[in-house]
């Protein structure tokens, strides 16, 4: 499955089967999981544990005040993930467990703020039928988005079938 976006917050969804088709001035760009760990240092189902470390402005996470790209990239690979980091807690630097310290609650819930539903049904008997089929339900900026670039997504799906 493809999932074409310019939001890198569909990266979490990126799987052996599913890739991101980000499309930009024109161009298209597959990420998959190679692409997605080449660029960031982390696995796709690393990808919240990431922003909420070190903050995603576009969504208003702050993340942690002294926690970057570089540093949370290393937690991430060190630790896995931020429950391991709190339950290894005592085997981070000094400096670190500073910054760290009192956080993991508010790293849950970003976490949680981030992550994309994936479970969620769409065949609901409160919804009326036409809904889910409905292009008025299509957001303007999506609608806008793939009116724009319906050529560019026709023609990569063709070549990359």
């Amino acid at each position: 499955a493809n999932i074409g976006s310019n939001d890198f917050d569909f990266i979490q969804l990126v799987t052996d089967y599913t890739f991101l088709l980000r499309i930009f001035h024109g161009t298209v760009t597959k990420f998959d999981r190679e692409t997605i760990i080449n660029r960031f240092g982390i696995n796709p189902e690393q990808y919240i544990e990431y922003l909420a470390l070190k903050g995603d402005p576009s969504d208003n996470v702050k993340g942690i005040e002294g926690i970057g790209s570089k540093r949370a990239t290393s937690l991430l690979s060190n630790f896995g993930d931020i429950s391991n980091i709190y339950s290894l807690f005592d085997t981070l630097p000094q400096g670190l467990q500073r910054l760290l310290l009192d956080k993991e609650e508010y790293l849950h819930n970003q976490k949680e703020f981030l992550r994309i539903k994936t479970n969620i049904s769409l065949c609901s008997s409160r919804l009326p039928h036409s809904y889910l089929y409905s292009v008025d339900v299509i957001p303007t900026k999506m609608g806008t988005f793939l009116n724009s670039n319906w050529n560019i997504i026709t023609d990569y799906a063709q070549r990359y079938r």
